[in-house]
């Protein structure tokens, strides 16, 4: 009876191996298969603020500039 328990449980055990094997090749497979993020770095994030901040103060390049018969536009 031992020695069939003792089989039974090394089954298990190489069923598990056999699973983990599986499933980290599939985690290696996604992670091939995934688009890489590049950039996500701390020097990245606060470049990224830096601009966004810089857009906020003065506005995009690209933007044209107010029109002086819009009295919005106009400093206050």
């Amino acid at each position: 009876m031992e020695q069939l328990q003792q089989a039974l449980v090394a089954d298990h055990i190489h069923g598990l191996e056999r699973d983990a094997a599986a499933l980290r090749a599939e985690r290696a497979r996604d992670l091939r298969a995934a688009p890489r993020e590049t950039g996500t770095g701390p020097r990245r994030r606060l470049g990224r603020w830096l601009i966004a901040v810089g857009v906020a103060i003065a506005g995009r390049s690209g933007e044209a500039a107010p029109d002086a018969s819009d009295p919005m536009a106009s400093p206050v």
